[in-house]
Formats: structure tokens, C-alpha cells, sequence
């Protein structure tokens, strides 16, 4: 967001859909730019065929399989945190799993996959019932201590709870990449930059 430049994510985009279809769900730092500026930057990727997960879901086909897949935007989670604000807290979880029950509530049964941005709200996702969540955010912890504990992330502070791998909330599991970028700090320790593929069996 302070050194914007389209052209990566861009490029990135038109080579991953000559591989498979692409679905892309916005996170805080697309939240904070002008939406002049991001709205410039979603044309692009609509022109270029991504599919946009802005609090959706999406029936994805093979044969007599499908999966739903909930697209949660940072809208919708940085509504919850405005409203906890005005109640003097940081968040309101209610808000944040009535509206995910919004957008979930026409879809079929099925297996269900989650796109959100910010791992931090796991059990609040998990309250809506998907089988899968993937989500970003923590950057790994962007320092990262020879036991794997992260230092730092945004939304978590000191010593998050969410860093990277894998977590479980009562059904649901929720795989955290450590992704490619960085945070506040424009460097990592012991925190490779991580790409996930996740087999579905």
C-alpha cells in the first residue's frame, strides 16, 4: 500500500489462470488505498478473469462434486472492528459471523472452503460452519524464533497465536500461509516465503 505497483499481482494473475481458475478476496492493505486506485486494479483483474470473492460464494463443479467457496471481505471484517469501537472494543464478533451467515445462508449443502484475509477470527469463521478456511495476514510472524513462534503480526501483536500451518476450530480446519510479501518490517528471520497447495481428498 505505500509502494503501490499493480504490475506483479498483475502478471502474477494472468499466468496462475493458464493454470487453473483464480478467486481473490481483498485484505487490509487494498482496504486502506483509495478506491479510486483499487477500483482501477480490480477492473484489470475482472477483465482479465479473476473471479472477485467480495462476500460471496461460488459453486465450483466437477461432476457430481462441488464446493462452495465463501468469499469474506476485509468490508465486512473491518465492520465488525468499527462497531466494536463505538462500544469501546476492539471487535464485535457478532457482526462479523451474522454477516457470514448472510452470505452463506442460500448456499447448498456441500463441502464449503473460506477465503478470509485475517486468521485472528477463526473461531468466529468456524461459527458459520466451513470445512476449510485459507487465510494470510500473519506473514509468518515475520521474525520467527528457532521453535517456529512468530514475534509479531498485524491484528495479533507480540507473539501471535497465528502464525503459519494449520489450525482447528471444532469442524473446521483453517490453513495459514506464510505468504510472500512482508508487514511492517521489510525483511524476514527464519520465515521463507511460503506458497500452499492444498490436496483436497
Amino acid at each position: 500500500r505505500t509502494h503501490t505497483d499493480y504490475m506483479a499481482s498483475i502478471t502474477a494473475a494472468r499466468k496462475l489462470l493458464e493454470i487453473a481458475p483464480v478467486y481473490y478476496v481483498s485484505g487490509n492493505h487494498e482496504f486502506v488505498l483509495p478506491q479510486e486506485r483499487v477500483r482501477g486494479f480490480y477492473e484489470i483483474l475482472k477483465q482479465l478473469g479473476v473471479h472477485l470473492m467480495d462476500d460471496q460464494v461460488e459453486v465450483i463443479q466437477r461432476g457430481e462434486d462441488q464446493i462452495n467457496l465463501i468469499g469474506i471481505s476485509e468490508d465486512t471484517i473491518d465492520a465488525a472492528k468499527a462497531l466494536g469501537q463505538d462500544f469501546g472494543n476492539s471487535f464485535q464478533p457478532q457482526v462479523l459471523l451474522r454477516r457470514i451467515r448472510e452470505i452463506c445462508e442460500d448456499m447448498d449443502d456441500g463441502y464449503s472452503i473460506m477465503l478470509a484475509h485475517e486468521p485472528q477470527y477463526l473461531e468466529h469463521y468456524a461459527g458459520a460452519g466451513p470445512d476449510l478456511v485459507l487465510a494470510g495476514h500473519a506473514h509468518g510472524g515475520q521474525f520467527r524464533f528457532p521453535n517456529g513462534q512468530g514475534w509479531f503480526a498485524p491484528g495479533q501483536g507480540p507473539l501471535p497465536k497465528y502464525v503459519s500451518g494449520i489450525y482447528r476450530k471444532g469442524n473446521t480446519t483453517m490453513v495459514l500461509s506464510r505468504g510472500l510479501g512482508n508487514s511492517i518490517f521489510p525483511f524476514r528471520l527464519n520465515n521463507r516465503p511460503e506458497i500452499v497447495t492444498v490436496v483436497l481428498r
